[in-house]
């Protein structure tokens, strides 16, 4: 679950569950809007999620070297 942080009455993701498997590419798609830069931004831990978590190979990504994590992610506009 996240909600930004300027707008705190107003969740943009509930419930998001998603796994990718080792080696497997992702693409996100979809209207604008509809929270693609935002799992990036929260997968990059540019935001954190309110409740829940993000695992990364079952450890959660608030464990990792932050460097090391953003460095391992890439991004295609």
């Amino acid at each position: 679950w996240f909600r930004y942080p300027t707008r705190k009455e107003d969740f943009v993701l509930r419930g998001l569950n998603i796994k990718i498997n080792p080696n497997e590419s992702v693409a996100l798609v979809g209207e604008s809007g509809c929270g693609k830069s935002t799992f990036v931004n929260l997968l990059m831990r540019f935001y954190d999620v309110d409740f829940g978590e993000i695992l990364i190979d079952g450890t959660n990504i608030k464990k990792y070297n932050l460097h090391s994590l953003r460095k391992k992610i890439s991004l295609v506009m």
